[in-house]
């Protein structure tokens, strides 16, 4: 889970280790889920091996990058919680 920099929204891994959901802080309502690994697999649980960090630099406009173990990748995530597609940096 992680929290961007003004504390309004939280960033919550799912357990399909796919997508992340984001929440509003102040009442815990769904905003949206978006999927960071469109070709995964869905047949496992990643867990613990997702981490979520958001970049709170206000130039970059508050990326979130989420890692996945399996794929041994970094989605950077801009645009969130409108479902904009993520980028996969190696």
């Amino acid at each position: 889970m992680a929290i961007s920099a003004d504390g309004d929204l939280l960033y919550v891994s799912g357990a399909d280790g796919r997508t992340v959901s984001v929440v509003d802080a102040a009442t815990y309502a769904v905003l949206g889920t978006f999927v960071t690994d469109p070709d995964g697999s869905t047949s496992g649980s990643y867990g613990p091996y997702r981490f979520l960090l958001v970049d709170p630099d206000p130039d970059t406009g508050g990326t979130l990058y989420v890692t996945d173990y399996a794929d041994g990748a970094v989605y950077a995530v801009t645009g969130a919680p409108g479902g904009a597609p993520a980028a996969v940096l190696t």
